[in-house]
């Protein structure tokens, strides 16, 4: 019978570049998934819808206004420049609801949003967790519903103009009877 031989392990292999590789490796891992979690976090909208109706009733031909709360949830103050609702439309549907009027309140009264931007000389200053009205006039052009997809936003903080689309659940649906 053979004896056979055991490999004793080289104590200095601790040190040996294929490790080395797979401890760059690691360490690469770790830091993208930091870095990726800082850029959600800074890219991710500031602005949370609070309340408001999730299933407004528009009837045929006629205008119905339905007002959203949202909260400011930004770490410093901002302001908010444009506000666009969004509907969404799947495969070979028609739109059966369209947005007729949008505006904010401030200071208790309503301010009618030009093309979604407040009117000039009109601004709106959030502080982090205020919390401010808006609201949309919908007219049911056609029977059926549409899913309510969310607002287009544009605001501003400490300066610098961010574009963002807030997306609603869905949960969110105008209906036309």
């Amino acid at each position: 019978m053979a004896k056979s031989k055991f490999n004793i392990p080289n104590k200095k292999a601790g040190n040996s570049p294929a490790r080395l590789i797979w401890y760059g490796a690691g360490a690469a891992v770790v830091l993208f998934v930091v870095i990726a979690f800082f850029v959600a976090r800074a890219s991710a909208i500031p602005f949370e819808l609070t309340g408001g109706e999730t299933n407004p009733l528009v009837l045929l031909r006629n205008e119905t206004a339905v007002n959203y709360e949202f909260t400011y949830t930004g770490g410093s103050p901002g302001t908010l420049e444009r506000l666009i609702p969004r509907i969404q439309l799947y495969q070979g549907q028609v739109l059966v609801a369209d947005v007729q009027e949008v505006w904010v309140v401030i200071d208790g009264e309503p301010v009618v949003l030009e093309e979604g931007y407040l009117p000039e000389g009109v601004s709106l200053e959030l502080q982090p967790g205020e919390t401010f009205q808006i609201g949309v006039s919908y007219l049911g052009q056609e029977l059926g519903w549409n899913r309510i997809y969310g607002f287009r936003i544009q605001y501003s903080i400490n300066g610098r103009s961010v574009d963002g689309e807030l997306r609603l659940s869905d949960d969110y649906y105008v209906f036309v009877e």
